[in-house]
């Protein structure tokens, strides 16, 4: 049986029940988000689907929470 795979995926060793080890071919994790600022890890916003649901308050995925406030304040100041 000849497998096909992309070679961007990773390659898993894994134990068969027979005791053998195989080689799966499993795609790539995404990597975190992070805020375009302080580059912090965007909380609440997942890395899969775009129909999952994500923060609906302005900057939401672009800025954390803290860096987002932050800019609100500066926008009303300014």
């Amino acid at each position: 049986m000849i497998q096909k795979h992309s070679h961007s995926e990773r390659r898993v060793k894994v134990k068969t029940p027979g005791g053998r080890v195989a080689i799966h071919y499993r795609p790539r994790k995404k990597a975190k988000l992070v805020c375009s600022r302080c580059s912090g890890q965007l909380h609440g916003i997942g890395t899969g689907a775009a129909s999952k649901k994500n923060p609906s308050r302005p900057y939401a995925g672009m800025l954390c929470s803290r860096c987002s406030r932050a800019a609100i304040k500066e926008a009303i100041n300014a």
